[in-house]
């Protein structure tokens, strides 16, 4: 193996070639980026489906009010608006009455972050009109890709790198997700790609020098700020432990950079949700002073996890009531809450209560607000598995084939898993074990909530485990031409 790192890495390694690799890669994506509006150029038949995600036609309300007076949550729907900070004045005095802190149910679950991703783009063109997140998108992608370069080349795996990159850059899944969509669900591969590549000498070198924790501290920053975001980021944090934990470094060192990764983690979040509280006292304040509708419903601050489990429990067979669709959880839950609690909730079959938290029904209930009625969905599930384990061990064995064969760049790619952990194995290359092992977690909400809807796509083991079988490919190429150079001569 050393001597297809010698011959193809120490090539790939020199200055200028590594240059031209990141302008080839950055020059190539803003092409994309500019061009990302002519629909036939990038292929949208393979995309998430069936979740929501972002929700921008709700999200977008936001960034007005945010972006020129520093206020969140204040939204004003329904209003054509000039944009302006001069205007966003004028509404505020004279539409007080219609300002509203929550529009569905946005702001409730939590994520405040996500008002972040319109940022970029507001500030490129100087404006909140036409709200959109596709700049953000490209900025965290393209940035993931060139630190998940040069990272690996410092640890003198460029080969392995420019594989990866190159199998990534041209799927029709990310260029439509990050390029196209307004929606988050290519951030999940970009933060790994991003903090893998941070972390890269962790991997193959093992930094036994104490100004190396600072990556340590950046990786728990980053991690935490994206997963403000979207909440199933939080997986990336289980790759870096794993590679923390498997790194060959002083003892000490290891300690300190577990500890700095989850103390940065938490401090991040802390004051993230810090930030964010003061924010909505804030918008509180200027609402009523304006005579606008105060939001005095249930601030959750995450979605809610056993209705999601609920639901995702239907991803093979209704056998014990099960769907992938909230309201399938509702009908459930929503009679035996109101049981629990003593109240009659009125339900129709929507995605919220007939029930409001104000007198103008401006903000609508929902089942998820209540602690009950996740207490509800938890017991179900759990009562289900108890009785019948055998159904629940079917349904993860379905959900494992399915994230090894529903993948990307191509089906059933995610098998080839086995044959580089073999190899690997058998060549005792335990460094790319722990490359291998890292990129498993971001398969884990297919594997624990829901694995339909090109959830599995997410997964970016499976071109690891191409590029892993590759570099061991080449090399047997290699020795077998020198076999028969030698046999020649």
């Amino acid at each position: 193996m050393q001597n297809l790192y010698s011959f193809i890495n120490s090539y790939l390694s020199k200055r200028w070639v590594s240059t031209l690799i990141l302008i080839i890669v950055i020059v190539g994506n803003l092409y994309v980026y500019v061009h990302r509006s002519e629909r036939n150029f990038i292929c949208k038949e393979k995309r998430r489906e069936l979740t929501t995600g972002f929700s921008h036609n709700w999200g977008q309300e936001f960034i007005y009010f945010y972006y020129y007076k520093d206020l969140f949550p204040v939204a004003l729907p329904d209003i054509k608006k000039d944009y302006s900070e001069k205007a966003a004045d004028d509404y505020l005095s004279q539409h007080g009455k219609d300002l509203l802190m929550e529009y569905n149910h946005w702001v409730r679950f939590g994520n405040h972050s996500r008002i972040f991703c319109y940022l970029p783009n507001a500030i490129l063109t100087g404006t909140a009109e036409n709200p959109s997140i596709n700049l953000f998108n490209f900025l965290v992608f393209i940035g993931a890709l060139v630190t998940f370069y040069i990272g690996m080349r410092k640890a003198g795996h460029s080969f392995l790198a420019l594989i990866v990159i190159a199998l990534v850059n041209t799927q029709s899944f990310f260029l439509y997700e990050v390029f196209v969509n307004e929606n988050i669900f290519g951030l999940l591969a970009s933060v790994f790609l991003l903090v893998c590549g941070l972390n890269a000498v962790y991997i193959f070198k093992p930094p036994n020098n104490y100004k190396y924790l600072l990556i340590p501290i950046l990786s728990g920053v980053l991690i935490s700020f994206f997963a403000g975001i979207r909440g199933e980021i939080n997986v990336v944090l289980i790759s870096v432990l794993l590679i923390y934990i498997f790194s060959i470094i002083r003892p000490l060192l290891k300690i300190l950079s577990i500890a700095l990764l989850l103390g940065f983690f938490f401090i991040t979040q802390l004051l993230t949700e810090s930030y964010f509280d003061s924010k909505i006292e804030q918008a509180e304040n200027v609402i009523e002073k304006s005579g606008g509708h105060i939001y005095n419903g249930k601030m959750l601050g995450k979605h809610p996890l056993w209705h999601t489990v609920f639901c995702g429990l239907g991803d093979f067979d209704k056998k014990y009531g099960y769907k992938w669709h909230d309201t399938v959880a509702y009908w459930y839950g929503v009679p035996k809450m109101s049981s629990l609690m003593g109240h009659e909730f009125k339900y129709s079959g929507k995605y919220h209560l007939d029930e409001y938290y104000d007198s103008n029904e401006k903000y609508y209930k929902k089942p998820d607000d209540f602690v009950e009625y996740e207490g509800i969905c938890k017991e179900k599930v759990l009562s289900d598995i108890e009785n019948d384990p055998l159904w629940f061990v079917g349904i993860m064995i379905k959900r494992l084939n399915r994230i090894f064969s529903n993948t990307l760049p191509f089906q059933y790619a995610g098998y080839l898993l086995l044959p580089a952990l073999i190899v690997v194995f058998f060549k005792r290359k335990w460094r790319l074990f722990v490359l291998l092992l890292s990129s498993m977690p971001l398969s884990l909400t297919p594997l624990v909530i829901f694995s339909g809807g090109n959830s599995t796509f997410n997964s970016i083991f499976p071109f690891f485990a191409i590029a892993v079988l590759l570099l061991f490919l080449f090399e047997l190429i290699r020795v077998q031409k020198r076999k028969a150079w030698q046999a020649n001569t």
